[in-house]
């Protein structure tokens, strides 16, 4: 399961240029407070500087409507301040946004409706930012055909860079893509993510795993043994 992104605690490169020392002053003192847990404090530090059109500033309240942290909790208003910071390019407010359009949000009175379309466009953009997460929910996207011409090249290579940033569900989907590969070489690489996963008993990697070995020659279940090996060293 996802978790949506905390608020972040590093500043996003290039979104910062121009800011005032004061201003940067009120949204480290704003960040700060939040991080403590006094949302009051950093509301009263980061609602200004976000209608002033500070992209870190518009996520971090949105990530507070989101969370209804001292305001009351509206995912349409979240949506509204993460596409603000979102078309600046902010990544985390992209993945937010296509995160809440992925799985829809909110009750009938405040709802952000799923949008598979939308959820894409948005993921895409923080996936190429290198956000593992986004990453991984494209490739389920690319392998359904969820609002996405399916395309299992693509799921592969999305599932992969998530993969390797340590996304367990991203681990899962290239293991069982590669599995059912007729590359030898592709099948070691479904052992190896199996392997992995089932190291921290992920639900389902033991007997994947096993069942890609039945697929292997000895020397190729070493070989992709060494490959996980490798990976947590």
């Amino acid at each position: 399961m996802i978790k949506k992104m905390a608020i972040a605690a590093g500043l996003v490169g290039g979104l910062f240029v121009g800011l005032t020392a004061p201003a940067w002053a009120d949204l480290a003192s704003g960040q700060a407070a939040y991080l403590r847990g006094a949302y009051g404090a950093a509301w009263s530090e980061l609602k200004p500087l976000a209608d002033q059109g500070i992209a870190e500033a518009q996520y971090q309240v949105g990530v507070m409507y989101d969370h209804g942290q001292s305001v009351e909790r509206s995912y349409r208003t979240a949506a509204q301040w993460y596409e603000r910071a979102a078309e600046q390019g902010h990544s985390g407010a992209q993945f937010s946004l296509g995160f809440m359009y992925y799985n829809g949000s909110g009750e009938e009175d405040d709802p952000v409706a799923q949008n598979f379309a939308e959820a894409a466009g948005w993921l895409t953009r923080a996936a190429a930012s290198g956000i593992g997460e986004a990453q991984y929910i494209l490739s389920n996207m690319y392998m359904r055909g969820e609002g996405v011409a399916r395309d299992f090249d693509r799921a592969i290579r999305l599932a992969t860079g998530a993969a390797r940033k340590g996304v367990p569900g991203a681990r899962y989907n290239l293991g069982f893509l590669l599995g059912n590969s007729d590359d030898r070489e592709d099948v070691i690489e479904a052992y190896k993510w199996f392997a992995l996963l089932a190291l921290d008993q992920y639900p389902g990697a033991a007997a994947n795993r096993d069942r890609v070995a039945r697929r292997l020659r000895p020397e190729d279940i070493s070989e992709g043994e060494r490959r996980a090996e490798a990976m947590i060293r």
